[in-house]
């Protein structure tokens, strides 16, 4: 009973790898990894890996490789930007593209998603995110902090 029960474990065992193996090389044959970029148009700004500052009027353009979706959240959690949806979005299959202006000395959460085509955000987000996740997106966060002057 003890051989038996030992070959069964033995073959879960093999079933769980292959399985893995599979979903490793469907994942991997899929869309391009998420990569974010975010330039600022401006006379002053600092760039840093995850945030970047810039001061109000300037604009910032976002491109994410391998995104299907690009959010713009005020610092309370608001969004002022998106694409697809905003006549300053663009799309492709490589990823999106979005420029939106600076209006505010706040700092603005960038958030881009890959692998999630249906999702319509609510302006909130902590729901967002938290949402985008649970449906199994690929999420990447950045910021903008933007100053009233030089910095």
């Amino acid at each position: 009973m003890k051989s038996r029960r030992t070959w069964v474990l033995i073959g879960l065992v093999i079933l769980a790898a292959g399985a893995a193996v599979a979903f490793a090389l469907r994942r991997s044959r899929g869309a391009p990894p998420l990569s974010v970029e975010l330039e600022v148009r401006a006379r002053r700004s600092t760039d840093d890996r995850y945030v970047v500052t810039a001061g109000v009027g300037d604009e910032v353009t976002v491109r994410a490789r391998g995104a299907t979706a690009v959010w713009v959240y005020h610092q309370a959690g608001r969004l002022i930007a998106r694409c697809p949806g905003s006549p300053r979005c663009r799309t492709s299959d490589g990823g999106v593209e979005l420029t939106f202006a600076i209006d505010r000395a706040v700092r603005h959460r960038v958030v881009a998603i890959s692998k999630l085509r249906a999702m319509e955000p609510s302006g909130d987000f902590d729901a967002d995110v938290l949402a985008a996740r649970r449906l199994g997106a690929d999420v990447e966060l950045r910021a903008v902090q933007a100053a009233a002057g030089s910095p």
